[in-house]
């Protein structure tokens, strides 16, 4: 039986981040989508497009939950957003659930992610608190869990494709942090998420990533 296809991709729009170099490479495809020029390190190769928005942050997550655009010829596909580097094979997780990320370090709710993505302002707090509330008129009782989203595997397959394009109209109505929508669109179409273990902070372990805060991206060499 052959191995599946899998793509390992980012995407970095303005100059905010640097792209990392791998402390470990499995037998993937690696690819960053950026509208700049960036001198890639391997494995990296670089998909050129123009932003599709006036917002960085949402630019990026255009292209994280539409993997179809470039990467429908692949049997999985694993997103890891720039901050985060890979550190060790990912191999054992291919093939575990249809979709799978880390449970999140904190938040437990999607009104404790609420609060806390209020606190370190990370979107407007009023659009977001419009976004709860609709949320939990709509039935919703955060059953899921909250999952840290930086790293997405993925399989392709109808009913992922369904949960992406729903997610995707969450994110293009309501606030750009689609750790509070996420669970909303499993409960919603009646999915689970598989749990990648794990932590990937600086505070916590992960077995498969690290990451480097966006301010400090810049000049500081990975451990």
């Amino acid at each position: 039986m052959a191995s599946p296809k899998v793509v390992l991709y980012t995407a970095i729009f303005g100059p905010f981040d640097q792209l990392k170099p791998m402390t470990f490479v499995d037998d993937f495809d690696y690819f960053c989508i950026s509208d700049r020029a960036i001198d890639a390190p391997k494995p990296w190769k670089i998909i050129s497009v123009s932003r599709p928005s006036h917002d960085r942050s949402k630019s990026a997550r255009y292209f994280k939950h539409k993997p179809s655009i470039f990467f429908s010829h692949y049997d999985y596909n694993i997103w890891l957003d720039a901050t985060h580097f890979q550190k060790s094979s990912l191999l054992g997780l291919i093939g575990v659930q249809d979709i799978c990320a880390m449970s999140h370090y904190e938040s437990k709710t999607i009104m404790d992610e609420f609060e806390s993505c209020v606190r370190l302002r990370k979107d407007n707090p009023d659009l977001m608190k419009m976004q709860v509330d609709s949320y939990y008129r709509d039935g919703f009782d955060d059953s899921t869990g909250v999952f840290s989203t930086a790293c997405l595997i993925r399989r392709n397959t109808k009913s992922v494709e369904a949960l992406q394009e729903i997610w995707w109209q969450q994110i293009d109505r309501w606030s750009r942090r689609d750790q509070i929508s996420f669970p909303y669109c499993l409960w919603k179409l009646k999915m689970s998420c598989g749990v990648i273990p794990g932590f990937c902070r600086s505070f916590y372990h992960s077995d498969y990533f690290s990451m480097k805060p966006h301010a400090l991206n810049a000049g500081i060499p990975l451990l």
